[in-house]
């Protein structure tokens, strides 16, 4: 599903252009989430489980273009992809696609600054749009910051996974499970 561009600025004055990803952006977004699996304990792989070539983004990325029901928005500063958000199907089965699974990334230097804010509230107007009656998410539950933003927009912890996340030093962390039901 595609959104068309729009400018924002965030509360400090930077300048935010958000727009769906699309096949062109390949190469950026391959390079940002590989950035952010280095960067941050609380995403489901480690960088060098980040193994997807540019082919299979591509197509990946105009799969969500061409798709109803495929969200994929980009947040750019100054020409560079800054965060990202996505909201997927469940499944395309008719009892389950009413669901949407979503996710947000931003990068540390621009954490805490309102943009993790604009850009999900955009996905989650676009999910209403594209038909989702629910969206849901996994998060890992010592993740306050962003439990909290979730929590800011009408999502509901509904129950949590147990050692959902086991480290490579053997620790484990639980995973919340939350989710908002668009009425």
């Amino acid at each position: 599903m595609k959104r068309a561009q729009s400018e924002h600025r965030l509360q400090d004055g930077l300048v935010i252009t958000v727009r769906s990803l699309e096949p062109k952006d390949a190469s950026m977004v391959i390079d940002f989430v590989g950035s952010m699996y280095a960067s941050s304990p609380f995403l489901a792989r480690y960088p060098e489980e980040w193994k997807i070539s540019h082919d299979e983004e591509t197509a990946f990325l105009k799969g969500t273009e061409e798709a109803p029901n495929r969200i994929m928005l980009g947040a750019f500063s100054e020409g560079r992809l800054v965060a990202l958000t996505d909201c997927l199907p469940v499944s395309a089965n008719q009892k389950l696609r009413h669901r949407g699974q979503c996710a947000i990334s931003v990068a540390p230097t621009l954490a805490h600054r309102g943009l993790g804010s604009l850009i999900f509230s955009l996905m989650l107007e676009q999910a209403r749009l594209a038909g989702f009656e629910q969206v849901e998410l996994e998060v890992v539950a010592s993740n306050q910051w962003a439990i909290r933003l979730y929590e800011k927009f009408g999502f509901v912890r509904i129950g949590s996974i147990p050692h959902g996340f086991k480290y490579k030093d053997g620790s484990y962390q639980d995973l919340a499970i939350m989710v908002l039901t668009f009425s």
